[in-house]
This record gives structure tokens, C-alpha cells and sequence, in this order.
């Protein structure tokens, strides 16, 4: 067994880390720079999260969806209660705050085909075809 004393070997302790300076500054440094580099990664990550909630908060704060109330049928099915007036949109810019409103709703074409039409505008620049 040694018959180190405490006093012994914290002497030893200090001279075995000044002995060589240079690997301590480097084990200094390499822990500084693992521990600043932890931080940074950590603090880059929560800010772009923050951003990110930020936007879609302001977006989920600034967008608003009416529907007509809803039942559900005996047989599972989803019918609309009511439904909702053609001037809707109309009423609903009356509101403070509002800066633009729309009516959607599904139509029923009964399997028809639909097709678009281009649309030609006259004053548009004329295009030469290529030669």
C-alpha cells in the first residue's frame, strides 16, 4: 500500500499538470471549445424554433375558417345542419380587422367533363414564334 497523504498527492497532482503546459492549454482550450460549441448548437436549434412558432402563430392568428354547423347521421355520415347566406363574405368585411374574405363550396357536376379555355389577353405583348 502507499503512504501517500493527501497533501502528497495534491502536490503531485500540480506537478504533473505543469509539467507539460502546452497539452494542458490544449486540453484547456479543446474543452472550451466543446463546450462553447455545445451552447452555440443549442442556441442556433431554440432560436430557428422560436422563429418558426413565431410565423405560424402570426399565421394561425391572422386566418379564420367559418363552417356551416355539422350532424352526424344514424348511418355515420356528415350533413350540414344549416347553411350559410350568399352575402357571408359581404358580412364578414364588415368586421374590424378583416382584410379579405371568400365563399367556397363544392359543386356537384355529376361526372361532366370540365375543360379550360385559354385566355387571351390583348394587352399582352405580341410573341414572334420561334424560327
Amino acid at each position: 500500500m502507499s503512504s501517500l497523504s493527501a497533501r502528497d498527492l495534491l502536490v503531485e497532482a500540480s506537478h504533473g499538470i505543469g509539467s507539460r503546459p502546452g497539452r494542458l492549454v490544449l486540453t484547456i482550450l479543446g474543452t472550451v471549445l466543446g463546450i462553447a460549441a455545445v451552447v452555440v448548437t443549442l442556441g442556433m436549434a431554440q432560436t430557428g424554433a422560436g422563429q418558426i412558432a413565431k410565423q405560424f402563430d402570426a399565421v394561425a392568428a391572422t386566418q379564420a375558417v367559418a363552417q356551416p354547423a355539422t350532424t352526424q347521421t344514424m348511418g355515420g355520415d356528415t350533413r350540414a345542419r344549416t347553411t350559410l347566406p350568399w352575402n357571408s363574405p359581404d358580412r364578414v368585411l364588415r368586421l374590424n380587422g378583416i382584410e379579405a374574405a371568400a365563399l367556397l363550396a363544392d359543386v356537384d357536376v355529376a361526372g361532366a367533363r370540365i375543360s379550360a379555355v385559354p385566355v387571351v389577353d390583348p394587352t399582352a405583348p405580341q410573341l414572334a414564334a420561334p424560327a
